[in-house]
């Protein structure tokens, strides 16, 4: 997410849309509360939004930048290498494993909903001047998004932003080509549902409750039993037991927990050994803080079942209200401004 222009955009954005019903998954293990692991002093990194856990330390992205840059970090989140790919992407938001180790950098973000494809960076960490490109397109018009799966077929997930808390879960109709010199034409997304994201108290995130609708970041777990998404204040948790994540996501209930507080926490990994919960940011010197999985009872956050996906209520006429005034005032905000700038324009000759 790129500033506070991104909100407002959205925001008018999402006040055209139609809010339908939405599910989620199981009981997913419990978690203890969040603690810091690290902070990350490169000052290349001020706006991570995609995070992977290795054995031996992490990998970041940011959400811009001229050229896709994959960083490197060690346990101690200092960084020990970055892998640089010579492609100007359009806004990069979220990062997954793909095969034969490569690293799938999402470039989905699309705050004004304007693209007519989105794309895929696919990095070999190893030599990272093979990178490739490959590029999807949505079924029903562009979208904003900050979160990827990638199923065990080799198919891709995205799961849609949006501040009316619908989220639309797409999936790619094949599994991603990463042979070398495939088309990079773009490929359909088929729509497989939707997810309702209601607010909660949940303290965090730029834009007050708001944040607890907007869908941030995605994770699956390294032996495909976890899946979650995360928003600025709560992670959404479903167990796996099937390779179909897209119709996890839909068709089953989720368990949600309570994020740390945050200014703007947009990543979420598990680790690859323990499934432990791993958080990330933007902001200079962010955080890099950790839920770990526990089996004292007394040392678990508080958690809940809800149902987010097709089977979820209906969202009542006082829910959109909100959005429909606030979506109103920013318009006309923007056409006072429009005309403020048109008189103020210097007449010819003046």
């Amino acid at each position: 997410m790129r500033g506070a222009s991104r909100v407002t955009m959205s925001l008018i954005a999402a006040t055209a849309g139609t809010l339908l019903g939405v599910p989620a998954a199981a009981a997913a293990p419990a978690y203890a509360a969040g603690t810091d692991v690290c902070t990350v002093t490169d000052s290349r990194i001020v706006e991570g939004s995609g995070l992977l856990v290795r054995p031996d330390g992490y990998d970041i992205i940011n959400d811009s930048g001229d050229q896709v840059e994959v960083f490197h970090l060690d346990q101690e989140c200092q960084t020990t290498a970055v892998s640089v790919v010579a492609i100007d992407p359009r806004d990069t938001e979220d990062l997954a494993r793909g095969p034969n180790g490569l690293l799938y950098v999402a470039d989905i973000g699309d705050n004004n909903a304007v693209r007519d494809s989105v794309a895929l960076e696919l990095v070999d960490p190893a030599d990272p001047s093979l990178a490739q490109i490959r590029r999807f397109r949505y079924p029903d018009g562009a979208h904003d998004a900050e979160s990827l799966f990638v199923q065990s077929d080799g198919r891709i997930v995205i799961v849609t932003k949006s501040l009316t808390g619908l989220s639309g879960v797409y999936r790619s109709s094949e599994p991603v080509d990463i042979a070398p010199g495939a088309t990079d034409m773009p490929q359909p997304l088929d729509k497989v549902g939707d997810l309702r994201i209601d607010k909660t108290d949940t303290p965090g995130g730029p834009v007050g409750w708001l944040g607890s609708r907007l869908v941030t970041g995605a994770a699956a777990s390294a032996d495909d039993t976890l899946i979650a998404l995360r928003t600025y204040t709560d992670a959404y948790i479903w167990d796996l037991d099937s390779p179909d994540i897209a119709g996890t996501l839909v068709g089953k209930k989720a368990t949600v927990i309570p994020l740390p507080p945050s200014p703007q926490g947009e990543a979420i990994a598990f680790a690859p050994q323990t499934n432990d919960i791993y958080l990330f940011g933007e902001g200079q010197n962010a955080t890099l803080s950790v839920l770990p999985v526990t089996t004292t009872p007394g040392d678990a956050v508080a958690s809940r079942q809800v149902a987010v996906g097709d089977d979820a209520r209906v969202p009542a006429r006082n829910d959109v209200l909100p959005y429909v005034v606030i979506g109103a005032i920013l318009l006309a905000c923007a056409g006072v401004l429009l005309v403020a700038i048109r008189l103020r324009k210097p007449r010819h000759g003046d």
